[in-house]
Protein backbone atom coordinates (compact mmCIF):
# COMPACT_ATOMS: atom_id res chain seq x y z
CA UNK A 1 0.00 0.00 0.00
CA UNK A 2 1.45 3.35 -1.00
CA UNK A 3 1.05 6.16 1.52
CA UNK A 4 0.80 9.79 0.49
CA UNK A 5 3.84 12.06 0.72
CA UNK A 6 2.03 14.00 3.45
CA UNK A 7 1.79 10.83 5.57
CA UNK A 8 5.44 10.03 4.92
CA UNK A 9 6.49 13.51 6.02
CA UNK A 10 4.50 13.20 9.25
CA UNK A 11 6.24 9.96 10.22
CA UNK A 12 9.60 11.72 10.26
CA UNK A 13 11.52 8.54 9.41
CA UNK A 14 12.76 8.11 5.88
CA UNK A 15 15.59 5.78 5.00
CA UNK A 16 17.46 5.05 1.82
CA UNK A 17 19.67 2.23 0.66
CA UNK A 18 22.10 3.54 -1.91
CA UNK A 19 23.68 0.40 -3.26
CA UNK A 20 26.15 0.04 -6.09
CA UNK A 21 23.71 -2.07 -8.10
CA UNK A 22 20.28 -0.91 -6.88
CA UNK A 23 18.86 1.79 -4.64
CA UNK A 24 15.69 1.91 -2.57
CA UNK A 25 13.86 4.23 -0.19
CA UNK A 26 11.56 3.30 2.67
CA UNK A 27 9.59 4.92 5.44
CA UNK A 28 8.17 3.78 8.77
CA UNK A 29 4.38 3.75 9.03
CA UNK A 30 2.61 2.27 12.06
CA UNK A 31 5.96 0.87 13.20
CA UNK A 32 6.48 -1.10 9.98
CA UNK A 33 8.88 -0.34 7.13
CA UNK A 34 7.32 0.36 3.75
CA UNK A 35 9.39 0.50 0.58
CA UNK A 36 8.48 3.45 -1.62
CA UNK A 37 7.73 2.02 -5.05
CA UNK A 38 9.64 3.38 -7.99
CA UNK A 39 8.51 3.63 -11.60
CA UNK A 40 6.32 0.67 -12.61
CA UNK A 41 5.87 -0.13 -8.88
CA UNK A 42 9.30 -1.75 -8.68
CA UNK A 43 10.75 -1.82 -5.14
CA UNK A 44 14.27 -0.86 -6.25
CA UNK A 45 15.83 1.47 -8.77
CA UNK A 46 18.93 0.40 -10.72
CA UNK A 47 21.90 2.60 -9.76
CA UNK A 48 22.52 3.81 -13.30
CA UNK A 49 22.59 7.37 -14.62
CA UNK A 50 22.27 8.61 -18.20
CA UNK A 51 22.78 12.10 -19.60
CA UNK A 52 20.93 11.97 -22.90
CA UNK A 53 22.09 13.92 -25.99
CA UNK A 54 19.74 16.79 -25.01
CA UNK A 55 21.38 17.02 -21.55
CA UNK A 56 18.48 15.50 -19.61
CA UNK A 57 19.49 13.32 -16.62
CA UNK A 58 17.73 9.94 -16.52
CA UNK A 59 18.17 7.34 -13.78
CA UNK A 60 17.12 3.78 -13.11
CA UNK A 61 15.80 1.23 -15.56
CA UNK A 62 15.54 3.71 -18.45
CA UNK A 63 19.21 4.61 -17.97
CA UNK A 64 20.23 0.95 -17.68
CA UNK A 65 18.51 0.27 -21.00
CA UNK A 66 20.84 2.84 -22.61
CA UNK A 67 24.09 1.24 -21.40
CA UNK A 68 24.65 -0.62 -24.68
CA UNK A 69 23.24 1.98 -27.08
CA UNK A 70 24.88 5.05 -25.48
CA UNK A 71 27.79 3.90 -23.31
CA UNK A 72 29.52 7.29 -23.50
CA UNK A 73 26.42 8.91 -21.97
CA UNK A 74 25.72 6.26 -19.32
CA UNK A 75 27.38 5.17 -16.07
CA UNK A 76 26.53 2.24 -13.80
CA UNK A 77 27.84 1.60 -10.27
CA UNK A 78 28.72 5.26 -9.74
CA UNK A 79 28.69 4.80 -5.97
CA UNK A 80 31.27 2.03 -6.05
CA UNK A 81 34.11 4.57 -5.72
CA UNK A 82 32.26 7.19 -3.68
CA UNK A 83 34.73 9.64 -2.21
CA UNK A 84 36.98 9.47 -5.26
CA UNK A 85 37.08 12.98 -6.68
CA UNK A 86 37.75 11.93 -10.27
CA UNK A 87 35.13 13.19 -12.67
CA UNK A 88 32.92 10.94 -14.75
CA UNK A 89 32.23 12.03 -18.33
CA UNK A 90 28.63 11.68 -19.47
CA UNK A 91 28.34 12.90 -23.02
CA UNK A 92 30.08 16.27 -23.31
CA UNK A 93 29.93 17.10 -19.57
CA UNK A 94 31.74 15.68 -16.54
CA UNK A 95 30.40 15.12 -13.02
CA UNK A 96 31.85 14.06 -9.68
CA UNK A 97 30.36 10.92 -8.15
CA UNK A 98 28.90 13.04 -5.37
CA UNK A 99 27.05 15.22 -7.89
CA UNK A 100 25.60 12.19 -9.65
Amino acid sequence: MTQSIQTINHSGRLSDRLGTTNSAAAYIYKQKPNIIPMKHDEPMLPSVVLRDPDGKIIVGEDARSALVAMPEHTKAAVKRDMGDEKTIPLGNKSFTRRNL
